[in-house]
């Protein structure tokens, strides 16, 4: 599939296009409620415009909340890889700061829930953070890059695996990369909007997984996308910065891009 293929949790740089610098996490975080204006749920992200603590200064930052919230028989609870919004409906958010939902149960109608994101999100210097996971380390400075609307990137090339499924079925799924506009999906396979921080094995069937000799990102926003030789993420082969996106990057004789990981260049948490 092409654009429509989304991953739950698709979970990746000269000076001059490296993140912002980052410093201790803070130890007071301001609450979502007394510090953000505009706060909405985007593409399964919290996002607002937040006080960074300088006068009446202002940034768009957000968090992704489909990795860190569970529905448990129609109830809104904290939990990693949780993935709500899959039986959650008509989600808002209600007195400034907290997640409202229709929940299904395992048995019976939707039940109404509703669950304080200050309890595991907090604003630090205008930065939307969650400390669900560790504790959040905050950039000592706003984003160079503007926060997107459409936070959906995507990941394509040509792929190779002979001898799975008694042919190379995979080239007949990523089969295209070339240079085109950052913004052009037409070459991606696989379409996400959440940030990857640990490893993730390309694939379109289960349990098949995609190797890319060529291999490229697009998005519309700023995101960092690394490509790995190995399923494990620990031998770096790629790293396809904002700048370089629509870029086809093409691996050396006999390597392959085997796991991604990824992560938002503008003020958006990483976990």
């Amino acid at each position: 599939m092409m654009r429509t293929v989304l991953l739950a949790s698709f979970a990746y740089f000269s000076a001059s296009n490296a993140a912002p610098s980052v410093a201790p996490r803070a130890t007071a975080p301001g609450s979502i409620s007394e510090q953000c204006t505009n706060v909405q749920i985007n593409q399964g992200w919290l996002v607002g415009d937040c006080l960074t603590g300088d006068n009446d200064t202002r940034i768009s930052s957000g968090t992704f909340l489909n990795n860190k919230i569970s529905n448990e028989d129609g109830i809104l609870t904290w939990k990693l890889d949780g993935h709500y919004g899959y039986y959650c409906y008509n989600c808002e958010i209600v007195n400034g700061g907290s997640l409202h939902c229709q929940c299904q149960p395992n048995f019976g109608q939707r039940k109404d829930t509703t669950l304080k994101l200050d309890e595991h999100i907090g604003v630090y210097s205008g930065h939307l953070l969650s400390n669900l996971k560790s504790a959040p380390i905050v950039p000592s400075s706003p984003s160079k890059y503007a926060f997107p609307d459409d936070k959906t990137y995507g990941i394509g090339g040509n792929a190779t695996c002979p001898g799975v499924r008694g042919d190379n079925w995979c080239s007949s799924v990523a089969h295209r990369c070339s240079n085109t506009a950052s913004t052009d999906f037409s070459e991606a396979v696989i379409n996400n909007v959440a940030p990857i921080s640990e490893c993730y094995n390309p694939n379109v069937y289960f349990p098949d997984h995609l190797p890319f000799e060529d291999f490229k990102a697009v998005s519309t926003g700023a995101w960092e996308v690394t490509g790995y030789s190995d399923e494990a993420c620990t031998k770096k082969l790629v790293t396809i910065s904002p700048e370089e996106l629509g870029q086809c990057k093409t691996m050396k004789s006999g390597e392959f891009v085997r796991g991604v990981t990824s992560r938002p260049l503008f003020n958006g948490d990483p976990n």
